[in-house]
């Protein structure tokens, strides 16, 4: 009997398209050549250094990215402090949120991009597939139109025809975004089956594809339809991660406190991480660049307030040491060019031998240019 996998968007997809329980290719068989023919199309394409260049420079010279990541200042002094702050009070929002870690709210920029949405970095790594793939006629679906206007955007900048098919109650109440479509030159379909909304657009799209095999591209627009779909858009708005990693990364640093190892006889690892990701690779800063520290321990979820931190630099040595502040963090600024390396100890009292103590250390490594 299978051991069943556990669901990750990180592990997946299988060669059949599925997320653990989730996805695969469920469609007619007329439409499977046509899928076949788009795996087969997209795998060549990621393997190719070309295209990764080529979608760079369009994300970066046409879309603009990268977006930037805003600190909402007044947002997070409000969730923090709801009765201080100036507004409405509300405990219900400020439970969600802990001030004693010093929860901070960011907004990842996507609607400065080009069309205004997150949608543009999705179209654009379709629409160069197609051409690639040599289909000059796009058919697609929108509900709210975002995904309409992105892609009759691209269609436009590329020279391709543009069908987009709309739930006629979606046409209705988002006429603002059905005139940018056909403005940019695209013809927008009303979709009168069903409930009039997306999904039936979305079925219109895929009669329309199977009809029009030769010359046509299906772009879909969010995480769904068929395998290779998910997988693409997963790939393509992965940019926006990516971008978040790096830029909150200068932001501060998170230091996460691991759970204890079962082994209570040796010294477990304090790992440190930087939130929400970090490749352990050294982190790049300017000089004057701020950096935070949060200890937190993993098995009681709970702020670590004596994480004693020292400060090293190459060819140097000792620099400095402090504590947390009262929010957990710790700055380290105005800093002159070099390589520095900041150690945190934390010590806990061994449950088994009440005598002893275990110090867990860990370090991160990063260079001001």
């Amino acid at each position: 009997m299978s051991v069943p996998q556990p669901n990750s968007f990180r592990t997946g997809p299988d060669e059949r398209g599925h997320y653990g329980i989730y996805g695969g290719r469920f469609v007619a068989e007329t439409l499977m050549p046509l899928i076949l023919d788009l795996d087969r199309a997209y795998a060549q394409a990621k393997a190719d250094p070309a295209f990764g260049r080529e979608m760079e420079f369009h994300l970066t010279h046409y879309v603009g990215r990268p977006s930037p990541l805003y600190f909402a200042e007044r947002m997070t002094e409000y969730c923090r402090n709801p009765k201080s702050a100036s507004g409405p009070s509300s405990t219900k929002t400020a439970s969600g949120l802990s001030s004693s870690l010093g929860a901070k709210i960011f907004f990842k920029r996507e609607d400065l991009n080009h069309t205004g949405a997150h949608k543009v970095n999705n179209v654009l790594g379709q629409i160069m597939l197609a051409r690639r793939m040599g289909k000059p006629r796009i058919i697609a679906e929108t509900g709210a139109g975002m995904h309409g206007v992105a892609t009759a955007t691209l269609c436009a900048k590329f020279g391709l025809q543009c069908i987009v098919y709309m739930g006629a109650v979606d046409v209705e109440r988002q006429q603002a975004n059905v005139l940018r479509m056909k403005a940019l030159g695209a013809e927008v379909r009303p979709v009168t089956s069903g409930s009039n909304t997306l999904k039936d657009a979305m079925n219109e799209a895929l009669r329309d594809w199977v009809t029009n095999v030769a010359d046509t591209f299906y772009c879909i627009g969010t995480v769904a339809g068929p395998h290779p779909y998910p997988m693409m858009v997963r790939d393509f708005q992965s940019v926006i991660g990516n971008e978040t990693r790096t830029e909150h990364a200068k932001a501060f640093i998170y230091c996460a406190a691991r759970a204890p190892a079962a082994d209570w006889q040796r010294s477990t690892g304090l790992g440190l991480e930087i939130y929400p990701q970090w490749n352990g690779s050294i982190l790049h800063l300017k000089p004057g660049d701020s950096m935070r520290f949060i200890a937190v321990d993993k098995a009681t979820n709970k702020l670590i307030r004596d994480v004693p931190m020292e400060l090293y630099r190459a060819g140097v040595g000792y620099v400095g040491s402090g504590v947390p502040d009262q929010y957990g963090g710790m700055n380290f600024p105005d800093k002159e060019p070099g390589r520095y390396m900041v150690m945190a100890t934390y010590r806990r009292p061994d449950p088994q031998r009440r005598e002893h103590w275990l110090v867990d250390t860990s370090t991160v490594t990063f260079e001001i240019k």
